[in-house]
């Protein structure tokens, strides 16, 4: 009996799974188009079979009265188009690439004959995009395997079409975006793009962050529409990044990478190349690495495909700060061994100590900057360290304080307070 429920459970399971795909198509393409006769008359009833050359897997469709006929839910790949109909020789198109989201029109023409009769299309033109206005471009597995994508990040094909530019492109880096590393399209924010996984929505609720990023080599094509897409993705005023899993054909394929970086084979970067001593190379080791393996279940009826990708990245953490030349710090020690007799030249609490370096081994008298109308206190010179001397403040409001009794703030040690 407990054998009996698990065996229901993995059913149960297994129908879930294959069901999954049914509730998402988008990313599906579809065939459509009209068969007509020789003299123009729209042909019903036509049985149009379309067979994918991978997978031998077969859709089928059938024209209507007028002649119209619409094959949907195709996986991306190829195909060939066949039609057969009473009376006419069967007609079968080349092999016809079909991409995510594309509705691609074949128009069929049937000549007259018997049905072992044979029309075989081999000299077809390129099939166009005619039946929307959508603006954007699909970007290829081949393509994806021959870009050199920084941290196998899949979002920095986007940045290949007009109107899509990013001010971080060190964000794209990453094999998953953590705080930014998404484009900006069509001048809108970058939380205004919605990626898409096999037609399902893949965004996070928070920031609109991309919480899953496939492997590229798990990738079959990456479809980026920017403008007059389907309201039926809606929900944004940027991009819509599409990405397909690749699928497991009949034949078994897959490969094993490992993509390894470190500090040791890498420069030291600008700024800490630009201070004297050059600051030390950030130290970096980073392995991306992975498999995927595709192949038949049942031949000509089920197939499995699966990836894996892992990340580990040993940065051990840096902090650079800029910090004053040696002269400027060595003329601010000096400086703050100014005797007490020169503080006690300050003229009141609205005057601000003012030193400054004017040059190697020189530095300035003492003086004071007045932070009202009142005159400079003092002035300042340059002298060599070894000839330092206080000039003292020629006001009358200075020589009040200075002849101030000790108690007050004439002493030395209650201008060293006020000074202060």
């Amino acid at each position: 009996m407990r054998t009996q429920s698990l065996r229901t459970t993995l059913v149960v399971s297994l129908v879930m799974l294959l069901a999954v795909p049914l509730l998402a198509q988008t990313h599906f393409a579809s065939l459509t188009g009209t068969v007509i006769s020789k003299d123009g008359n729209p042909l019903p009833k036509v049985e149009l079979v379309a067979t994918n050359q991978a997978t031998q897997v077969t859709y089928t469709g059938r024209s209507n009265d007028a002649g119209l006929y619409t094959i949907s839910a195709l996986p991306i790949g190829t195909y060939k188009l066949r039609a057969q109909a009473p009376s006419f020789q069967t007609y079968e198109t080349n092999i016809i690439k079909l991409e995510s989201g594309q509705t691609a029109r074949v128009d069929i023409t049937m000549q007259v004959g018997g049905v072992a009769e044979s029309v075989e299309v081999t000299g077809v033109a390129p099939i166009l995009q005619t039946q929307d206005a959508v603006v954007g471009d699909v970007i290829s597995g081949t393509t994806i395997q021959n870009m050199p994508l920084n941290g196998r990040n899949f979002s920095q094909l986007s940045l290949l079409l007009p109107g899509v530019i990013t001010t971080e492109p060190d964000s794209f880096t990453q094999p998953k975006n953590t705080g930014s590393g998404r484009p900006f399209v069509n001048g809108q924010r970058e939380q205004e793009n919605n990626y898409m996984l096999d037609g399902v929505d893949m965004n996070e609720a928070i920031d609109n962050l991309l919480p899953y990023q496939p492997s590229p080599d798990a990738l079959a094509e990456v479809r980026v529409e920017t403008n007059n897409y389907s309201a039926e993705f809606g929900n944004v005023a940027g991009a819509i990044v599409g990405s397909t899993i690749k699928s497991g054909t009949n034949e078994f394929h897959g490969n094993v990478f490992e993509y390894w970086r470190d500090s040791s084979l890498a420069a030291n970067s600008w700024d800490n190349n630009r201070v004297t001593p050059a600051a030390k190379k950030a130290e970096l080791s980073q392995h991306i690495f992975g498999a995927t393996l595709g192949g038949p279940i049942v031949k000509n009826k089920v197939f499995f495909f699966g990836d894996y990708q892992g990340f580990i990245r040993n940065r051990p953490g840096e902090l650079v700060r800029t910090m004053a030349p040696v002269l400027r710090r060595n003329c601010a020690a000096m400086v703050s061994n100014v005797p007490l007799s020169c503080a006690a030249a300050s003229p009141s609490a609205s005057h601000q100590r003012l030193f400054c370096c004017a040059g190697p081994g020189l530095i300035s008298e003492p003086s004071w900057r007045s932070t009202s109308s009142a005159p400079p206190a003092a002035r300042m010179t340059s002298r060599p360290n070894s000839a330092r001397r206080c000039t003292r403040c020629s006001t009358p409001r200075c020589a009040r304080r200075e002849s101030s009794p000790a108690t007050g703030t004439g002493s030395p040690t209650g201008a060293t307070a006020s000074s202060r």
